[in-house]
């Protein structure tokens, strides 16, 4: 069995490589090559020692066509080679949303096991609007938002808008905009005009305004079939980089039930397949507050590892899904995960960057809780591996490099 995975600089490609090769299967990587642009990060999968194949790919964002012919001729060749159809499992949204075009799915779907949304799922779930509609007529709390009037003022809508507040595009991943960057936090009224007019310029519409949520960010992360759960794992964000909104420098896998109740509403009203993470914040500090439904990521989200470091089945899974498509004369069992512990996950370096933040911010509980993790052997890196750490070394290299150019 083969599986072929591309945007292997993203950090998340790690679990996904390690995992499958530690349940026998082959591996190779892909990357597009954007050495010498400004979008070139290092392709972190291509020094682990686990891949049988390393692959540079054409820049996508030059000729996107013969960046997909690339991955086609590569998959092909691999399907032939080995005598059944190897697995593509595409990491970066980018390529995702490459894939999902109908005539494309079908085209890959010849040679290779592809298991991943239709187009029409990706473009509702990437659309912040229509995922708080169906939360909304599905019972599932959302927060309040902040709507212009027709024909309302402008300086009199920003007026009226209470502080701090969130403003966030309604599809920012379309426009390649960094995960960190795509909501703001205002705590005045000079950002939030001045967010507010950024992403309307960039979407040419009304960015969503909503109310803001001072309690803690939780995600449920799942594995569909059909609008079926296949597999799932629920996380508590700890704390983030940047630590003014960035993604998860540690989280830990938790059981909410309330929150699997609501992903089983989202998933199967959506009739979903695929992977995908619904994101919710509370009103308020500790699991008695109210939870509220932010968006949907439908792609490999940013604390992805942790699905490893709790020793889910998770990755396997989505493979057997993409593996069983293509070769269902070979068919192999689903392993859905079992919840065993609450497992907490660092990703080191960022970590301790975060760390700096928050002493900087004077959020003492979080500094002394990120020291704490630090110290704490039971609480696992998400990059390092034992017998794998070349990764890790370059991963800290590149965000030593990324700290000194600011």
């Amino acid at each position: 069995m083969f599986a072929v995975i591309t945007d292997v600089k993203y950090k998340m490609s790690l679990a996904i490589i390690r995992d499958l090769v530690a349940r026998g299967i082959n591996v190779a990587v892909a990357q597009s090559d954007e050495r010498g642009t400004e979008t070139f990060m290092e392709p972190l999968g291509f020094y682990s020692k686990y891949p049988k194949e390393r692959v540079w790919l054409p820049n996508m964002n030059i000729k996107p066509e013969d960046y997909l012919e690339a991955i086609y001729g590569l998959c092909a060749k691999l399907s032939q080679k080995n005598g059944e159809k190897c697995v593509l499992i595409p990491v970066g949204a980018k390529t995702l949303a490459l894939l999902a075009e109908p005539q494309v799915t079908e085209r890959f779907r010849e040679i290779c096991g592809l298991y991943i949304p239709s187009q029409a799922q990706l473009d509702m779930a990437n659309d912040k609007k229509q995922v708080v509609a169906l939360a909304e007529k599905l019972n599932i709390p959302v927060p309040r938002e902040y709507s212009v009037k027709l024909g309302q003022n402008m300086e009199e809508y920003f007026n009226s808008v209470p502080l701090p507040c969130v403003v966030k595009p309604v599809c920012g991943e379309k426009f390649g905009i960094k995960a960190k960057d795509r909501y703001a936090i205002c705590h005045s009224k000079a950002k939030f005009k001045d967010r507010f007019n950024f992403f309307y310029d960039l979407e040419k519409d009304y960015p969503i305004v909503q109310e803001y949520l001072a309690g803690g960010g939780y995600g449920i992360s799942v594995l569909a079939k059909e609008g079926e759960i296949i597999d799932f794992i629920c996380h508590k964000r700890l704390r983030e980089y940047p630590v003014t909104g960035g993604p998860s420098s540690c989280c830990m896998r938790v059981k909410i039930d309330i929150l699997e109740g609501y992903a089983k509403k989202m998933i199967k009203a959506m009739d979903y397949s695929g992977i995908a993470m619904l994101e919710f914040k509370t009103t308020k500090e500790g699991e008695d507050g109210i939870f509220k439904m932010l968006e949907i990521n439908p792609r490999v989200w940013g604390s992805y590892n942790l699905t490893r470091i709790a020793q889910t089945n998770f990755s396997y899974n989505w493979f057997a899904l993409g593996y069983n498509m293509a070769n269902p004369e070979k068919a192999i069992h689903i392993e859905p995960s079992t919840y065993k512990w609450q497992t907490k996950m660092i990703y080191g370096t960022s970590d301790k960057i975060a760390v700096i933040g928050y002493a900087k911010a004077g959020k003492l509980s979080k500094v002394f809780g990120g020291i704490a993790d630090m110290l704490n052997p039971k609480v696992k890196d998400g990059i390092k591996s034992k017998g794998d750490n070349k990764p890790a070394r370059v991963y800290f290299k590149s965000l030593f490099v990324k700290a000194k150019n600011k």
